[in-house]
């Protein structure tokens, strides 16, 4: 948070880690591979990550800790995500706290030289059977196989088609026969979230030399979240930041000038 001495309180302490085990346990609940067959799936699925935190925490602390997870890891408000969802995230996750801690969590470690090395050498391994920029625009499940056509009129034949899309771009494409009306009803309320990704350079990473590790949160943005993105061998000090949710989707109305001055 912006103020970290509000933090420090016995009392809020105690009701965030409280907040944090009461999602944690809830999370445990979650079957990963059929979320809908938990025991209180209707009843979770009936409220949102608001509702829950208003309901169950005591303190405006701990419940901007939440919050302030929601907006990190989910890129949208807390109003906005059906609480069933947001615990079954945190289960394929492994939890809460691996979520989000930095020490054997899931913000520890980058690839040196980047992440889209693993998709370029898995491209390497299947050669020619890679297709890249062939959108695609129908998808007809035929007797015992499927037929995937392309906007440039490509057809490829297989026996499974495995989409990988984001749920919200499964409206562009054309099936045959076409998918359930209730799976449409679902994509249809399924929206994105909202992110900027901001990298800002400097001479030197001054934060190291004042014993800092260049990450910080808050709790007033735009940029609610920074970690250093100083490259392995000390070249381009820099800190990446990360504009979300609802400042994202605000900044977007910004001209560059509006931008430079929040």
């Amino acid at each position: 948070p912006g103020n970290p001495a509000y933090v420090t309180g016995l009392f809020e302490g105690l009701d965030t880690n409280n907040i944090v085990q009461k999602i944690e346990k809830c999370t445990n609940e979650i079957p990963p591979e059929a979320p809908w067959n938990a025991p209180r799936a209707k009843e979770w699925d009936s409220m949102t990550v608001k509702d829950f935190i208003d309901k169950e925490c005591w303190t405006s602390i701990a419940k901007t800790v939440v919050q302030m997870i929601v907006s990190g890891v989910y890129c949208c408000e807390p109003h906005e995500m059906s609480f069933l969802y947001f615990l079954t995230y945190l289960r394929s996750g492994q939890g809460i706290r691996r979520m989000i801690t930095i020490t054997n969590g899931a913000q520890e470690r980058k690839f040196v030289g980047g992440s889209m090395q693993v998709s370029e050498k898995i491209a390497e391994l299947l050669g020619n059977r890679v297709v890249l920029s062939s959108p695609v625009m129908k998808i007809q499940q035929e007797e015992g196989f499927a037929m995937v056509t392309t906007h440039s009129g490509q057809q490829y034949r297989a026996n499974y088609v495995i989409s990988a899309i984001p749920p919200a771009l499964l409206t562009r494409i054309l099936f045959e026969p076409s998918l359930p009306d209730l799976k449409m009803q679902m994509v249809q309320r399924m929206p994105m979230g909202s992110i900027i990704k901001t990298v800002m350079y400097y001479k030197t990473a001054f934060w190291k030399e004042k014993g800092f590790c260049g990450s910080a949160m808050s709790d007033k943005g735009p940029v609610k979240i920074c970690i250093d993105d100083t490259k392995p061998d000390g070249s381009h000090p820099a800190i990446i930041g990360f504009i979300l949710s609802t400042h994202a989707r605000q900044f977007c109305h910004m001209t560059p000038e509006q931008r430079k001055q929040a």
